[in-house]
C-alpha cells in the first residue's frame, strides 16, 4: 500500500474510533498517542470542546505506528485538504468501479 492510501487510511480509522472531527485528528501530535496503553489524548479540541482520551483498538496503534514520523504531527503539516481531496479522489473511484461492476450483474 502506498504511503498516501496507508495515511489516509489511518486518518480515517483515526476519525472512526474517536469520533474526531477531521481538523482535530490533523492536529494529533505524536506525544498524544499511548501506544501501550492504546489510547489517545486530545489536548487541542475544537468548537469550544473538551480535551478528551480514547481508548483504541490495537489495530489502530499498529496502524498509526507504520506512519513515518517525520514531522512532530502525525498526520504532517500539509493543509488538511490534502486529506480531504485524497479521501475525496479514492471516493470517487470505488463508486466508479463498484457502479461499473453492478453493471454487468
Amino acid at each position: 500500500m502506498s504511503l498516501k492510501r496507508a495515511r489516509t487510511a489511518t486518518f480515517l480509522q483515526v476519525l472512526k474510533e474517536t469520533e474526531m472531527r477531521s481538523g482535530e485528528a490533523k492536529r494529533l501530535h505524536w506525544t498524544d498517542i499511548d501506544s501501550e496503553k492504546h489510547l489517545i489524548r486530545l489536548d487541542e479540541p475544537e468548537k469550544g470542546s473538551n480535551p478528551r482520551i480514547w481508548k483504541v483498538t490495537a489495530k489502530l496503534i499498529a496502524m498509526l505506528n507504520n506512519l513515518p514520523r517525520k514531522a512532530a504531527r502525525v498526520f504532517g503539516n500539509g493543509p488538511l485538504n490534502t486529506l480531504k481531496a485524497t479521501y475525496i479522489n479514492a471516493r470517487k473511484s470505488l463508486a466508479a468501479k463498484l457502479q461499473s461492476q453492478s453493471s454487468w450483474e
